[in-house]
Formats: structure tokens, sequence, C-alpha cells
């Protein structure tokens, strides 16, 4: 099984210079010990998941778990049209809500791309993420996935 770090966006709509991606991909070869360090573009938004790591999906508004079979069908919905559109209207308050702020456990997300560090000895300090962060000149979040 693998462990993969995934370093995304904070903002999913955020595109990357070549430049950049080619400078933060050097930078994390030199300062972090895993097996491999992979970069994704994706042509629209993708989720970017946690693998068998997701343990729930909660509403960020009324705090109760959602069915993950409810979630699956918005999923395929938002899927069909390169998810454009991520709101939803929840099942159990029925508010609209982004498919993007629903509370993750573990963290996942919407990007048009990603960093996957695959299986890092060690947990990267947040210094190395401050600097990727610099290069990058964007906020980034990090989905921790386990295939």
């Amino acid at each position: 099984a693998d462990s993969i770090l995934k370093i995304i966006p904070a903002v999913q709509i955020n595109k990357l210079s070549e430049k950049a991606i080619v400078k933060a991909v050097d930078y994390l070869r030199e300062k972090v010990d895993c097996d491999f360090i992979q970069f994704h573009n994706y042509e629209t938004l993708s989720f970017i998941d946690c693998g068998s790591n997701l343990k729930n999906i909660i509403c960020p508004i009324c705090g109760k778990v959602i069915n993950f079979e409810w979630w699956g069908e918005e999923m395929n919905h938002a899927a069909q049209s390169d998810f454009v559109s991520l709101m939803v209207q929840t099942p159990c308050c029925k508010r609209q809500v982004s498919l993007n702020d629903l509370i993750y456990d573990f963290p996942c997300g919407f990007a048009c791309w990603e960093i996957d560090i695959y299986n890092p000895q060690e947990m990267i300090a947040d210094e190395i993420l401050n600097a990727i962060q610099g290069i990058l000149k964007t906020d980034i979040k990090i989905v921790q996935a386990h295939l």
C-alpha cells in the first residue's frame, strides 16, 4: 500500500506556470526523502481524494454526517459537467453548499493541479510547505491519501 501526500491549491481554480511547477518539484526532490514525486495538471477541475483514509463527510452547516451514497450521486452529477458547478442541497438541513466546502475526514478537495509525494519517510516540515507556498505563489492544502 502507498501513502501519498498530495499538495493542492487552497483555491481550487488556481493555475500554475510551468516554471513554478518545475521549481517546486525540484525543491521537494531536494528536501523530501520519498519514493518519487509527480505533478499532475488537469484540463478541468478534479476531485483530489484521500483514498481509503476517507471515513466521514460532514455537513459544514449543521454538523451531521452525510451518507456516502448521497455524496456519490452528487459527485457523479457534478462530474458530468466537469465540476463546473459544485453547489448541492444538503440532505440533512436542505441548505446550499459547495461539494468543496463539505468537511471531509481526512481532508480532500478540488483542484486543477496536484503535486504527489509517494511514501514520504517522515512528515514534511512546515518550513518546507511554507517554502512551496512561496515558490508557487499560492496557499496550499494537504491531502493525505492511502491507497
